[in-house]
């Protein structure tokens, strides 16, 4: 059975549980990452709590037909109201899930 050691000593098995694979925890860790990091990178972009902020990437690409619902339009949103605990799961799960089947081809 993978993650666990049986060794038997004596009449009794002694389990001894194996540490989580370095991949999983590799996972873990971008994830994590991911939802620390999500303010700046969204603020070093320029989607900040005043607005989209002048001469910045988010500047140069906002278009006046940007539609509600986009992922400028939630961008934005997310920069000016923060990120919901629903949208910071979210990037967790996605960062860490896409850490995990790339390290699987390390």
């Amino acid at each position: 059975m993978r993650g666990y050691d049986f060794t038997y000593l004596g009449e009794l098995p002694y389990i001894r549980t194996a540490m989580p694979e370095k991949k999983v925890i590799a996972a873990v860790g971008a994830g994590a990452a991911a939802v620390v990091a999500a303010p700046a990178v969204l603020a070093g972009a320029g989607f900040t709590s005043a607005g989209v902020a002048a001469g910045s990437v988010a500047a140069m690409i906002q278009t006046p037909a940007t539609a509600a619902g986009t992922w400028f339009a939630l961008s934005q949103s997310a920069g000016v109201l923060g990120m919901a605990a629903t949208t910071k799961a979210a990037v967790g799960a996605v960062a860490g899930g896409i850490t995990y089947v790339a390290s699987l081809f390390v």
